[in-house]
């Protein structure tokens, strides 16, 4: 029997809303610095679009401030379609204004993964891969041009140490290969350890740098980026709880 897939039920969310609103802002500098590859990475993917608890939905927007770009999008889409955009969907909307762009997304639950597949080819032309599992990572990252741009987003509901610090590495690596690349990270973490005291360990690395940290309850969220963007990224993540 297929199992469901339990992010279904954190669709439109107030950690959901917050972690989108971060991704149209940093999308949006990113684009700013007209990159000529641009690289979306997803670890967690679930689905391009999916239905929505839409009166949770408006309920919780109320709730934030700076995020009117973001509304804007999901609106269109849902008037568009019915649908709300999931964190692929948001990255494609922007993606498609490169003409050099494609997403490296992973999604572990089959049924999910032929849901995406199908909705990615419907809604987007932008190139895709669709990953079995995170750990493909490291060779799909090893062919990335110099001077790409990249950004990565980890999702994957309650974040291990061991996940983290793995992930963390292959970026790195990856980044410092090529020293041109502007990069970020969001990262995503659903659970009641104090993740800050986590993340900021990475902070001090000669590659990224911790521009934001987010907390809301038993959400949290924090934006790295490489040294040759940070203060461009600081500026532009603006979401206020």
């Amino acid at each position: 029997m297929e199992q469901p897939n339990i992010q279904t039920n954190n669709v439109g969310n107030m950690g959901d809303i917050i972690k989108h609103s971060l991704i149209v802002q940093i999308m949006k500098k990113l684009i700013e610095f007209k990159p000529k590859t641009f690289v979306y990475v997803d670890l967690h993917t679930y689905l391009f679009h999916s239905k929505c608890d839409l009166v949770r939905f408006e309920s919780e927007t109320k709730k934030l401030s700076d995020i009117d770009d973001y509304i804007s999008i999901e609106q269109s889409h849902l008037e568009e379609t019915g649908f709300y955009l999931c964190s692929s969907g948001i990255a494609t909307h922007f993606l498609r204004e490169v003409e050099d762009s494609y997403c490296i997304l992973s999604e572990q639950n089959p049924q999910t993964k032929v849901q995406l597949e199908s909705q990615l080819s419907q809604y987007t032309r932008v190139p895709h891969y669709i990953m079995n599992h995170s750990t493909e990572l490291p060779q799909r990252l090893r062919a990335l041009p110099p001077s790409s741009t990249l950004f990565v987003l980890i999702d994957p509901f309650k974040l291990t140490l061991e996940d983290w610090s793995v992930q963390m590495a292959t970026i790195t690596e990856c980044v410092k290969s090529s020293p041109d690349v502007k990069a970020v990270i969001e990262v995503f973490d659903y659970d009641e350890i104090d993740s800050d005291a986590l993340w900021s360990k990475f902070s001090i690395d000669s590659v990224f740098k911790m521009v934001r940290s987010y907390q809301h309850k038993k959400y949290h969220l924090a934006v790295f980026a490489t040294h040759n963007i940070a203060d461009s990224i600081s500026q532009a993540v603006q979401v206020k709880l």
